[in-house]
This record gives C-alpha cells, sequence and structure tokens, in this order.
C-alpha cells in the first residue's frame, strides 16, 4: 500500500523537483516559493488487518507571490490526467505577506498514478 505513495511522489517529482515531504524548504533569504506534500489519512476497503483496496489523502501545497505560477499550472494539469487521483483544488491569499497558497486535497488509489 506505500508503492501508491512512492509512485504518487514520483508524479509529484515531475512537476516540481524541490518538492519536500512534510515541511518548506524556503526557510532563506530570498524567500522563495515552495511545494509540501503530506499524506494524512489511510482508507479504501479494508477486512481484517489488509487493505483490499487502499485509498491515500494526500494534501499537496504550494506557497508563491506569483499570480501565474508555473508550477501551479503544471500541478493542476498533472493531477487532472492523472489514472486514479481526483482531488479538490483551493486558493488562499495572505495579503500582508503578499502570498499565494494553493492546496490540492487528493485521494491517490491503487493502481498505475
Amino acid at each position: 500500500m506505500f508503492d501508491i505513495l512512492n509512485d504518487f511522489k514520483a508524479l509529484l517529482l515531475t512537476v516540481d523537483a524541490n518538492i519536500s515531504h512534510y515541511f518548506g524548504l524556503s526557510d532563506g533569504e530570498p524567500w522563495q516559493p515552495y511545494t509540501v506534500w503530506t499524506e494524512y489519512e489511510l482508507d479504501g476497503l479494508h477486512g481484517g488487518d489488509t487493505y483490499a483496496e487502499p485509498v491515500w489523502r494526500v494534501l499537496v501545497e504550494r506557497y508563491t507571490k506569483t499570480e501565474n505560477d508555473a508550477v501551479v499550472l503544471a500541478m493542476m494539469e498533472k493531477l487532472e490526467t492523472a489514472p486514479g487521483v481526483t482531488f479538490q483544488y483551493s486558493l488562499r491569499r495572505n495579503q500582508e505577506l503578499g502570498m499565494l497558497y494553493h492546496a490540492w486535497d487528493c485521494e491517490v488509489a491503487s493502481g498505475t498514478v
């Protein structure tokens, strides 16, 4: 069942080679946009102690100050066409920091990602 996450990570790396797991990588100056992914729930059909059809819930987040960020556009395209992946997209802004927060709340099912 962790193969699903490994395949999804590989898919995300095709969009942003600098994506990080759990924590962002923009601590230095000058500030740089960054992408983070975090799996937060395992669901699906299961019986006893095994999952017959595991589905991972994964949050992919992009922090940027650019309105037409190339990674955001590429991520949207990649997730829309990825087999076994569904998602809800949201956009928020922090006016004080001048930052845009893009989030894809994904369900990643077994099979080819």
